[in-house]
């Protein structure tokens, strides 16, 4: 079936660079023109929108992208208190593990972090919240011990010897290796669905997944093969 959509203007970034309809025979793009279109089995007017080439992503976690949406928004913490007041408020929802993702001290007004103390006040199953940029964790001791980051490089410790509960490197590393490693198998289906329906109600044709086996294991290009018949076709 021929599909024919009228807008204001077509950018392709090829020949013809610009124009005012859009072909479209199933679902490969057949002409791009303007002035008067050809016939077509359905007519698709969208006045006043400009109609571009659907983007690649090239550097895509879509197990990551999905649990850091359905997690709170730590970008929105300026300070200790805030963050902590989100953990708790997601912890209060949660079964079991929880890992969310995103704050940076660097954007609040005092940078302290958060104590282990405070954190294991905040869940008392294993919690894991992770840095933005995903090189540093703050971990509760449940997270710690089950993690076995107590033994490794990378956990900090006080004057008297106990971790405080900044992890970085190996020990960042091993609490949410650790994490990702005890995710039920349907958890991460759903997360890597709702990454991908994101991506296509944002014009994203295409994503590139960088598995993290180090991090993550294999289970993620596992499940991710699995239901490839599942994920959004645009």
């Amino acid at each position: 079936m021929k599909s024919l959509y009228r807008a204001t203007r077509v950018r392709t970034f090829s020949h013809p660079s610009e124009g005012e309809w859009l072909l479209v025979d199933g679902r490969h793009v057949q002409r791009v023109g303007s002035g008067e279109p050809p016939e077509a089995d359905r007519v698709v007017d969208l006045p006043g929108a400009t109609i571009i080439p659907g983007f690649i992503d090239a550097h895509v976690h879509l197990t990551g992208t999905g649990l850091h949406n359905a997690g709170p928004d730590l970008g929105d913490a300026r300070s200790k208190d805030d963050l902590l007041g989100l953990v708790r408020d997601a912890a209060d929802t949660n079964n079991g593990p929880l890992l969310v993702h995103g704050f940076d001290e660097t954007q609040w007004g005092d940078p302290t972090l958060p104590s282990i103390t405070e954190l294991d006040a905040a869940s008392t199953d294993a919690l894991v919240v992770v840095r933005a940029d995903g090189h540093v964790s703050l971990a509760n001791s449940a997270a710690i011990s089950a993690s076995g980051a107590d033994g490794i490089e990378g956990t900090e410790r006080d004057a008297k010897g106990w971790p405080t509960g900044l992890l970085r490197r190996e020990a960042n590393a091993a609490a949410q290796r650790w994490f990702h490693a005890n995710l039920p198998e349907h958890r991460i289906e759903q997360y890597q669905l709702d990454a991908a329906g994101l991506a296509a109600s944002r014009g994203i044709t295409c994503v590139h997944e960088m598995a993290m086996p180090d991090w993550r294991g294999m289970r993620d290009v596992e499940v991710l093969l699995s239901q490839r018949s599942k994920l959004p076709s645009t």
